[in-house]
């Protein structure tokens, strides 16, 4: 795929539209010289929208832009199939993570001291490179942390997260609201997908029977240095080569990950990651090809056939088991190759270079916008099949 851009960079005459921002994109992500220069001052612009604010009214009126840009906030919407009626998107609430992997890390206390200390050497060693000063930083990570330590009851570990059907609870507008009186929940939700929302789908009960006792003006400041640190932890990857490897350098080290990816190639992954689809779909075409691709179609769906019959002709099924697996073989979606169309969002990205006055921070937040609210215009509709999960250079 890298040899594959870089013919593409000396020579973009036959890419189309949504390929050509990609090496746009691409050639922002790469241009170290730039971002080293600009350092942290990309960053202003989120940490701006979070220090003005002062109280969780604050974070009530302007929750939607932060959503719609993706900034790290303690609580999550999200459109996603309905675990009960997969013809349908629903709205899910959940909690955000918290800063160790599992609530496992949690329970004993010498890990939980060595975590916590590797966490708060590394995050202080970022943080500095934004700029901060020492006393700002301890103050923080100090409240950061005890941000986080408010979450760790009310969070699931690893192994109940695997249990999906206790992850599954619709509450009623009525009963969101009762449980959320310092925080308008359900007003949130419905600006978001622009639309009434009668019932959200909660993954986690115990952070919802618990969240005025969280969420309220006392908490303010904590979930305010929460907010700052998780942002520039997850922000830090668009700045300069500094700020990139030492904003990993905490998963690094819990992973056991010796040395940070080399620049290049996270320059090359960062720009493909935003264009997967895009790259994908021209990889497609060009190696697979439509023929091999209606060839594999075929025999798919002559193997659905053989199966339809194996099991018509089962005698020890009964027949209303035989007559279900043979619907579900019937609505089988096949995807082969690549996908017939892409998301529409791709279609609506403006990239504007550092010539044009912008950089990697105005650019992801201005990509995230168009994303998440092509996501959440899915609410209460069907999902659309045609649409990949996952990208065709990695299929194939």
């Amino acid at each position: 795929l890298i040899a594959l851009v870089s013919k593409w960079e000396k020579d973009d005459a036959e890419l189309n539209s949504n390929l050509k921002k990609f090496i746009k994109f691409y050639q922002m992500t790469k241009d170290f010289d730039k971002r080293n220069e600009l350092g942290a001052k990309p960053f202003g612009i989120i940490l701006d929208k979070i220090e003005q604010l002062k109280n969780l009214k604050d974070l009530d009126e302007v929750f939607q832009d932060l959503t719609l840009e993706s900034l790290e906030t303690p609580f999550n919407f999200n459109v996603m199939q309905d675990f009960m009626n997969s013809n349908n998107q629903v709205l899910y609430f959940s909690a955000a993570d918290l800063f160790l992997p599992d609530t496992s890390y949690y329970k004993d206390e010498n890990t939980k001291a060595q975590l916590i200390g590797l966490f708060t050497m590394t995050t202080k060693q970022l943080l500095t490179m934004y700029g901060l000063s020492e006393e700002k930083i301890d103050k923080l990570i100090s409240e950061a942390l005890a941000f986080d330590a408010l979450l760790v009851p009310v969070t699931k570990s690893s192994v109940e997260k695997a249990d999906y059907v206790k992850m599954y609870n619709p509450l009623s507008k009525e009963e969101v609201k009762k449980l959320t009186k310092n925080f308008d929940l359900i007003g949130n939700a419905e600006k978001l997908v622009n639309d009434s929302v009668d019932q959200l789908v909660v993954t986690n009960l115990d952070f919802i029977n618990a969240f005025d006792s969280i969420f309220n003006d006392s908490n303010f400041e904590i979930i305010k240095s929460w907010m700052i640190v998780n942002n520039a932890i997850k922000f830090a990857s668009n700045l300069s080569d500094e700020l990139r490897v030492a904003g990993g350098a905490f998963m690094r080290a819990l992973y056991g990950i010796k040395e940070p990816r080399a620049k290049d190639k996270a320059a090359f992954y960062q720009a493909y990651d935003q264009f997967d689809q895009v790259v994908g779909l021209y990889y497609g075409e060009t190696y697979f090809g439509p023929v091999a691709k209606e060839d594999v179609k075929v025999m798919v769906h002559e193997m659905i056939g053989v199966y339809k019959e194996r099991i018509s002709g089962n005698t020890w099924l009964n027949e209303e088991t035989k007559e279900k697996a043979i619907k579900k073989l019937s609505t089988l979606s096949v995807h082969v190759g690549y996908p017939d169309e892409l998301p529409s969002y791709y279609d609506s990205f403006e990239v504007k270079s550092y010539e044009e006055g912008s950089d990697l921070i105005k650019e992801k937040l201005a990509m995230n916008r168009i994303i998440n609210a092509y996501n959440f215009k899915k609410y209460n509709k069907e999902p659309n099949r045609n649409i990949w999960g996952m990208p065709a250079s990695m299929v194939n």
